[in-house]
Order: structure tokens, then sequence, then C-alpha cells
């Protein structure tokens, strides 16, 4: 069925790896859609981060300590060192399932995004004294 008034439709899914957001925007003919409006609004919005310090490394990612700008608030930033299709699906489909987690033991999830390289975030609840996992 085509959309009325000679307009063109286009379904946009992104998905951290299991959960997808479907978006449909309407053009005009001769129009093109935006690549991902959701990704180049995360792109700009990775700005509100400043990071302070490296507070731990692993073989795959590290986690710093930085400073929410917009909500004036500490917070922790994981990313990956390395970053390749198989690492960023991976990297993504573990803060959609730390999201949706709820336990006191476990570390909130706030946000996620990309840097304006490119490479993937997702910013948590900054945990300071008592037990890590150091």
């Amino acid at each position: 069925m085509q959309p009325p008034d000679n307009k063109a439709r286009v379904s946009l899914t992104t998905s951290p790896a299991d959960i997808a957001h479907d978006r449909t925007i309407t053009c005009s003919e001769g129009e093109t859609a935006p690549s991902d409006p959701l990704t180049e609004e995360r792109q700009r919005d990775a700005s509100r981060y400043v990071v302070i310090d490296e507070l731990a490394r692993g073989g795959l990612g590290r986690i710093m300590k930085a400073h929410d700008t917009r909500l004036d608030r500490p917070v922790a930033v994981k990313e990956l060192l390395q970053s390749n299709r198989s690492l960023r699906r991976r990297f993504q489909r573990e803060a959609a399932i730390t999201a949706r987690l709820q336990h006191p033991a476990i570390v909130p999830v706030y946000d996620t995004g990309s840097w304006k390289s490119g490479d993937a975030y997702y910013v948590m609840k900054l945990r300071t004294g008592g037990n890590t996992l150091k």
C-alpha cells in the first residue's frame, strides 16, 4: 500500500543487539531520509560526558570516571579498546541486557551512544568506595 501524497516511507531500525526501535520517516519524492537520526543524535550527545580519569582496564575495554554536563553528576563510561563488528554487537548486547536488570548489586546503565569517532560507549552510575571487583 502506497502512502498518501506520493511520499515514500522509509522504516529505520536501530538496534542495540536484541532490542529494536522502529521509526518511520516520511519523505517527499526526491528527498532522502537521514542514514540514522538516532545515531546522529547520540554522537552529538557524546559531548555531554567529560572524561576525568581511567578507573579500570581489561582485555577488551576500559571504564572511565566522567562528568555528565547535562545532569551535573559523576558517571562511569565504559568503552571498547579495540573494535570490530562482532565486538560492537557483543558490547551493545551487554549494555542492553544490563540496562534491563534491576538489582542492588548491578550498576544501572544510564545511556548508550558512540563517540564522534564511531566507537561505542555506555554510561553507568559511578560507584565509589565499598567493595569493587578489584
